[in-house]
Parts: structure tokens; sequence; C-alpha cells
């Protein structure tokens, strides 16, 4: 429950103390619930290798005793995922993939095979994975304590844009291989690229206004909750957040956390020796490197070619391949990297080297043949200090060809970064040939765009950080100034959450988010800012849905600093509920203009470009819990996007194409909003809350229609945002907004406000100067009222 007499942490000067309005309202809103979304998983993996299904039983030795207690029938339905119900009603003996959410001991092990019990990292709230039958489901959600029963491995559809084109790939590929350049040829040649900001940053949000004054967005993390982000990509190289803790075990290597992933491990080392191998196999959605394979080497000569043999996942065959002859030990580690673009074209996966370059034993350089020509030695060498996997083939200063982030190799002292608290994975815990704790250099993790076809993951990523590199092709404009893709804060540091697509793990995100790498609450590794471009339409439930209940309670308890920013959806262009996720702590994003930017339309020069005002396609509010449903609106109709190289066709220079909706809309204002969170820690020494940075983000905007319900508090503008939260100039009022009404008595959080006819309702606000200026504000009301009405029927 929000706390009457909230304050603000900071020094500063209050303009107005107390402001009472006394509004008179007739509003009914009853209250509902939803669950968790999935989706369908994507099973386009040329080379697909697919989970055994066959019923195994894994000992559940931390469930408590049988509950003789049960819950209606209708209740636990409501418990149950949406996708999952029909069958939940039908029964019948087909085996389902779960995860039972539970609080507290909860007798569901009868239920259950293969069973991975998780530990409580959160309000004493276990999931439970594991395989029922449908007739068990009904039962499981009656019990006590049992909170969700949710679908595991499947995936939604990324979020439609329309103007996406698939570009010819094998044939770019095939004329770079035939004059391509080494790695280190290419980095000697290359030219000089330059980047600057285009309009995004300029006209439309004001962003370049706030760099002026020092406000990049340096030392804030954003993460980016999608299919996964290309950092090989020219305009994301370096924009990487990592582990600064030197303490950490992970310190100096990316950040990057990948749910699915992350389950595979847990249920390899769990699970192996009953049919789990997600990474040894190659399973769809991995970004797991089986590096286990190992090659010695007798060559001891400068000079002479070493090879070994090796067969990549997707074939039989062994190649022989050409090796960099730098192992300090001679024996090479082998393994197949998860992209699937790649894998399309060269008939297996690519494969990987891992080599102990400095100290035998040591394995710390990575090398991917991304070019596939068997031979390792024209490759990038891939380290910690120098992550990024990619190949520039001809030598332009372009990133063509991606393999992506290496995150993490194995040292043989540690689980991959987060295995052990999210999971309660130990040394030792292992069942087969995967180690809790795998052997130095015999499990790689990468991030990266990896699936087959169009990222939308890097598409937002761009929004947010891109350096302004790429500038050509036939559709960027002659009155472009720089890069074409630029965005809003160029120094901040993007963690990719990819793989959120994939069903059974979304809330982990959440988790990963809130508590950071190590797991505890306020050590310095969580993340400030997440952006969140994917929707649930069958999810029509405002605030109220499964993983907006999980946002308040994580921003109400451990996550005050942690803002999760959400699309709104593009079901417009009428009145009503946004779709999906959402919640009362949450930034909801609507769309703003800037058509002209790209040559997407016909215009003529920069000053034809119409910004600034408010989309059709969009959802609108109200929202279905009684608050506005908006908050602010970005640039989504339309403007610039990076593309993914694997995808786009092999030219780094040319990667990039115009795109829009919410989905563009959310990263936009997530990179505006880094701006403000530095500008309040550079004054203040600490970050802002959830409370603080809706109200700043908000009171900085340019009002463009003067309906909440149709632009929240108005158009991101960066430089008066940054001006509040530096204390350099203007003022802002908290709360930054009222659901009128109450539930019987008492003002909930994120749950029904209902205002009975004829009663009075009263909520204070404070409005702050945090200046050294003296500043005169006024108000005024606003009512709507109704100018016409119209029925129809369809």
């Amino acid at each position: 429950m929000l706390e009457e007499s909230k304050k603000m942490s900071m020094k500063s000067k209050r303009l107005w103390s107390i402001l009472s309005l006394v509004i008179v309202l007739t509003m009914v809103v009853s209250p509902v619930l939803a669950f968790p979304q999935t989706g369908t998983q994507k099973q386009d993996d040329p080379l697909p290798r697919n989970p055994i299904e066959r019923p195994v039983v894994a000992p559940v030795d931390r469930i408590g005793p049988e509950q003789v207690e049960e819950i209606p029938m209708e209740v636990a339905l409501e418990r149950i995922d949406p996708i999952l119900r029909d069958a939940a009603q039908a029964g019948g003996k087909d085996l389902v993939d779960v995860y039972i959410s539970v609080q507290g001991n909860v007798a569901v092990s009868q239920y259950l095979s293969q069973a991975i019990v998780r530990p409580a990292v959160f309000a004493g709230i276990s999931n439970i994975y594991g395989k029922a039958t449908a007739s068990s489901l009904l039962k499981i959600a009656q019990q006590p304590g049992v909170l969700a029963v949710v679908s595991v491995g499947q995936e939604l559809e990324l979020p439609y844009t329309p103007e996406q084109t698939v570009l010819p790939n094998a044939d770019r590929l095939n004329s770079l291989r035939v004059n391509e350049l080494t790695f280190a040829e290419a980095q000697a040649a290359s030219n000089d690229v330059s980047a600057q900001g285009w309009f995004d940053v300029l006209d439309g949000h004001k962003s370049a206004a706030a760099w002026e004054k020092g406000f990049t967005g340096e030392g804030v993390i954003v993460g980016i909750m999608d299919d996964g982000v290309d950092f090989a990509h020219p305009d994301l190289q370096g924009t990487y957040a990592w582990v600064t803790d030197s303490d950490s075990p992970y310190y100096g290597w990316p950040m990057a956390f990948s749910p699915l992933s992350v389950r595979y491990f847990a249920q390899e080392v769990f699970l192996q020796d009953l049919g789990a191998y997600g990474i040894t196999e190659g399973w769809t959605g991995s970004r797991w490197t089986d590096s286990q394979y190992t090659v010695e080497t007798s060559s001891s000569f400068e000079g002479d070619i070493v090879t070994g043999l090796f067969s990549p996942i997707g074939t039989s065959q062994f190649y022989e391949y050409t090796l960099t002859g730098t192992s300090a030990s001679g024996f090479y580690k082998f393994g197949s990297h998860p992209d699937r673009d790649l894998a399309s074209l060269y008939g297996h996966r690519a494969a990987v080297l891992v080599v102990d370059e400095h100290v035998p034993g040591v394995y710390d350089t990575v090398y991917v043949d991304l070019d596939n020509d068997k031979d390792f030695t024209d490759e990038k060498p891939v380290t910690k200090d120098s992550p990024e996997v990619y190949r520039d083939m001809d030598g332009d200063g372009y990133a063509d060809v991606s393999g992506g982030l290496l995150v993490w190799v194995s040292d043989g002292d540690n689980t991959p970064p987060t295995a052990d608290w999210l999971w309660g994975i130990e040394c030792g815990d292992e069942v087969g040939t995967l180690k809790a704790c795998p052997d130095a250099g015999e499990l790689v993790l990468f991030a990266g765009a990896f699936d087959s076809g169009y990222s939308h993951g890097t598409n937002c990523a761009s929004n947010v950080a891109a350096q302004g590199v790429a500038s050509e092709g036939l559709s960027a404009p002659s009155f472009l100034q720089g890069g074409v893709v630029q965005g809003g804060a160029p120094d901040v540091g993007i963690m990719d959450f990819g793989n959120f697509y994939y069903s059974g793990s979304d809330e982990d995100g959440f988790l990963v988010a809130s508590l950071g790498y190590d797991g505890i609450a306020g050590t310095g590794d969580e993340v400030q800012i997440t952006s969140n471009s994917y929707g649930a339409f069958r999810q029509m439930w405002g605030g109220w849905g499964y993983m907006g209940r999980l946002i308040t309670a994580l921003n109400m308890t451990i996550a005050p600093n942690t803002v999760w920013l959400f699309s709104a959806g593009n079901e417009g262009p009428g009145y009503g509920p946004q779709e999906g996720d959402g919640g009362p702590t949450t930034i909801q994003v609507g769309s703003s203009t800037q058509y002209g930017s790209t040559n997407w339309d016909s215009i003529a020069s920069a000053d034809q470009i119409v910004s600034g005002d408010v989309t059709t396609f969009f959802s609108k509010g109200p929202n279905r819990d009684g608050s506005s449903g908006l908050d602010v609106l970005a640039n989504g109709g339309r403007g610039s996007g990076s593309e993914k190289l694997n995808y786009y066709g092999f030219n780094g220079a040319e990667s990039w194409s115009t795109w829009g909706g919410t989905s563009r809309s959310a990263p936009v204002a997530a990179g505006n909003l880094a701006l403000v969170y530095q500008a309040y820690h550079d004054r203040y020494g600490e970050w802002p809350t959830w409370e603080q940075a809706k109200a700043l983000f908000k009171s900085g905007a340019d009002n463009a229609s003067s309906s909440p319900f149709f632009q929240g508090g108005g158009v991101v503008n960066s430089d008066r945002a940054t001006d509040l939260a530096a204390g350099i100039y203007g003022v802002y009022a908290m709360p930054d907004e009222w659901q009128v009404g109450d539930w019987e008595g008492v003002d909930y959080l994120n749950f029904a406000n209902v205002a009975e006819a004829g009663e009075t309702y009263t909520q204070t606000y404070e409005v702050y100067n945090p200046s050294g200026y003296d500043i005169e504000v006024a108000l005024s009301e606003g009512i709507m009222t109704r100018v016409g009405s119209e029925e129809m029927t369809f």
C-alpha cells in the first residue's frame, strides 16, 4: 500500500506544499485477474534438436506434506495459464511442460515427473518445473498455496513491423568471401567511421541538448527484454553493460541473461541422465556452446600449421579445421555456435574454438568460424576485453557477419551467472557429463539475436543506444546528418534479456533486473530501466495481469529504483484499455509522429519532417484499472532502427531500416529516461525511485493533445526532463496521477478503486522546485465531456 505522506529523498526547495483537489465522480471498476502469457514454440531451426519427451521422475524432497483443503474449481481454473485451460478441462494423459508457482509448502509432488524445485528468492515464492498430465492440472491448481500453473516451452510471435524487408543473404555473403580480408587485415584497412546524431535525438526528443549538459546515460543499465540484441552491429558495438564489481567471479564480463538458456542449463545439470540435452544437443533457443570436445596437437614449432578434426551440430561429417597455433597447453576445445541464420546457410552450426592463449589451462580466447572456411586463423580473437564476435569482410570499417557477444567462458570454479541463486545449482550437482561448475573452457555462453530471421530486440536496442555509425543505402535521405540510427543514450549500458518470447521463464527476467547478477538487492548491479516492447492481446487486464502485479510487488519491496517501460500496444485508434502487461509503477508509452526522417515517405528536406503529434494507431486510455492508461509519447511513426547483420544482407554500412509502432516508442523513451536517471544521480548521488522517475519524465514532456488518455504527460523532451532531474530549472508534482476512489475505504496500489456516486474524494499533491530560481506555478482544471456517440453492430 502506498504511503500517504511519501516524500522525495532530495534537498529541494518546495514551492507548493499542499494542493487539494476535490472531485465528485461516478465511477465503477470491477477487479479482474490474469495470468502469464504464452504462445507457440518456434520450430524453424534448419537443424532441429528437440527435447526428449518421455516421462521421467526426479525426487521433489523440498515439497511439504499433503494438504487437505481444496480450492473451488472455478477459482482453480483462474490459476491456470489460459493456453492450458482447455487441456485442463478436457483432461487426459497427455504430458505438458509446466511450472507451478507456489508459496510455502505445497503438495504437488504426486502430480509431477522430471521435477526441479527452485529456491524462493522473492516473497517466499518458489517455482517448481516439471511435466504433468492434462488431467492433473486442475488438481494442482486446487492445492492451497498454488499461485499459478504456467505453460513452459512455447513462444510468442514477435510484434508486427510492416516496414521490414528480408534482403538476400547468401549472394552477398558469397561475394564477400571471394575477396575477403582476414580480421587483422580488415582492421588495418578500415576507414574511420564517425558518429553523429539524427532527428530522433535532435528536434524529436531533444536528447542532444541533454548530451551537451553532460547527460549521456553513463552508468545507467537498460535491459532489453526481447528476442536478443546483435552487439556485433556497428551501431551497437561497445554498448553492452558489464560487471563492475571486482569481487564478483564474473568481473569484467558482459551482463546478459537468457531465461530459456539458464533453464536449459539447470535441466541438463539435474536431468541429463534422464534425457535433457538442451545444451549438448543445441536445442531451439539455446545460447550455449558445449565445448567439451577436446583436440590435442603435437606441433610446437612456430609457423607450423596446426589442424584438428571436428563435427559441428547439424552434420555427422568431421571437417579438418586449421587452428590458431596459440594454445599454451596444446589442448584446444571445440564447440558449435548457436546462430541459426548461419546454420541455415552452411548446413550446420558454425564451429567454435576455445583456446588457452596465455596460461596453460586458462581458456580465455574464443574464435568463431563465421565465414565457414574451416580456418580459425582469419577470425577475430574474442576475449573478455573485446567480446563482440564479428567479421568485417571487405575492410570498409563496418562489420558484415555477426556471432553476437561473448558473455562467459567456464573456469572450473563457478556456475554460469545467475544459475546458483535463481536455480539453486551448486558445484557437484551434476548427474551427467555437463558439470554444474564446468571445467575451464568447456562451456561458453553467448548473447545475441540467434533465432532465424528478423530481430525485434536489435531494433529496440538501437533506439536506446545506437552510435550513429551506419548511414549508407538507397533509402538514406539526402538531407541526413551523420549516422541514420542514433539512440537517445549513447553511453548507456545495454543488458540483453534475450529469448523473452519463450514461455515458462517470463518472470525470471524481472527478478534478475531487480536483483542483478548476484541475486542480492541494492548491491549496484541492478538494472535501472527495462524496455518491454511486446504485448499479450488476450490479457486485457490493465495493471491486474500476473506480470503487472509482480512488477508492482517488486517495486514496492526489493526494486524501488527500477522502472519498467511498456509499449501501450497498436490496437488504436479509439479510447480503450491497453493490451497485456503494465501496472501503476510502470511507464506506459504511446506513439508520437516523426514522418519524413528516413525517406519512408515523400518529403524533400528536413524542414518538412512532421514530429511531435499523436499518432492514430496506438492503444489509448483509459485502462481497466481506472488509470489514464498512458504516461508519455515517443516516436513510433516512423523512424530508423538497426537491423541484425545476418538477417539484413551481411552489410553493416546499410544494415538499418525504417520501423514503427509502440514497439519503437518504448525503447526511444527508455533511452531518454536513462539521461534523466544520470542527471538525477549526478546531483543527488542515488538513483530516483520509480515514483520520482515517472514524475520527472512526465513533467518534462511537451503537451501534444491535452487529453491524458491520448498522450499521458505528453511527448518526451529530454532537455526539460534532465533540467528537472538535475535541479537546473523547473517544477514537478507527485504523485504523477490519481485514480479516484477507494476499495472499502482503503486506497490500494494496483487494485480496483471505486468512486461511489455523490461521494467526495481528496488527493494531496506536492509540487517540487529543485532549482535555485523562484518559479510561479499556474494551476487549472479540465473536464472531459462527451461530444457525441454512435452505436454500431459488428
